[in-house]
């Protein structure tokens, strides 16, 4: 994270990348790399594996101090180096922030992590991520506790207070941290967002607590009734289906006795006629 981290922001302020300029950072991303990926019988991998209860804290604290360091040793105090933009706020801010989640960032973007690379939005940008929050609060922290940005929002209160005498003069109660002070809170508050990401979050989604009796047995009502709901419809065609043919019937034999009743009624010559008729139609003589 802070490899690609500092990237992005050593990018945004037109810098060479702090790792360019190191004769170890790379070496030891190779080596690491070789270790887990190259390793004879993977036992590199398979050591770590096996002590990862203990590994595991150890490697969320590392990488919180690692970021902190990118955050504020390289993307804010490189801003403060330069005349143009020593006094913007903003430009410490966003590379800070960079500086501890850009390398998510370019990783979702260029979808590092597939065997295809390609270019797509990044999540960060579609909604709030984890990583991005905790990093805009750790650069906040080393902002406006270091003696730059102490003596800005001093310089300003003063002005604020030379235009509206209302207003309470700075006492200089400001807090100030010694950069290296400053440095270590945010590494700390990075390590303890790790920590309560990957143990504490999952400890509170396990512990949820129960429905109550009562609940449960709405719902089981709720489900009888749905059922039973379900079975009505089904057996509703059916019936429907026989009502039909029952008219239908009903209907022909109507139609049957009207006949007979007019062949009743006919002369006898008629009848005879029309029982020749249908003597001569019927099916079996066709």
């Amino acid at each position: 994270m802070a490899l690609g981290g500092s990237t992005s922001a050593a990018v945004l302020m037109g810098l060479p990348p702090s790792w360019l300029s190191s004769n170890a950072t790379l070496p030891t991303y190779a080596l690491v790399y070789l270790a887990m990926f190259r390793a004879p019988g993977d036992i590199a991998f398979r050591l770590l594996d096996a002590l990862e209860l203990w590994i595991r804290p150890i490697l969320l604290v590392a990488d919180g101090l690692t970021r902190a360091n990118a955050q504020t040793g390289f993307a804010i105090e490189s801003i403060r180096a330069m005349p143009t933009l020593q006094h913007s706020i903003i430009a410490q801010l966003l590379c800070g922030t960079l500086a501890g989640c850009g390398g998510g960032i370019i990783t979702d973007a260029f979808n590092l992590t597939a065997a295809d690379w390609g270019l797509r939005t990044p999540a960060a940008f579609k909604e709030e991520q984890y990583d991005l929050r905790v990093s805009l609060i750790a650069a906040l922290t080393y902002a406006f506790t270091t003696l730059n940005a102490a003596q800005q929002i001093t310089y300003a209160d003063t002005i604020l207070y030379r235009f509206s005498p209302s207003t309470t003069p700075p006492d200089g109660g400001f807090l100030v941290l010694d950069p290296r002070e400053a440095k270590c809170l945010a590494g700390l508050l990075h390590a303890t967002a790790h920590l309560w990401r990957h143990y504490a979050v999952p400890c509170l989604q396990s512990t949820k607590p129960a429905r109550p009796m009562a609940a449960h047995k709405r719902d089981d009502d709720y489900e009888e009734k749905e059922k039973e709901k379900e079975q009505e419809q089904q057996r509703q065609p059916s019936v429907s289906t026989f009502s039909h043919e029952s008219d239908d019937q009903a209907s022909s034999d109507a139609e049957e006795a009207d006949a007979k009743q007019d062949e009743q009624h006919m002369p006898a010559k008629s009848r005879k006629a029309r029982r020749r008729h249908r003597h001569r139609h019927t099916p079996e003589e066709q």
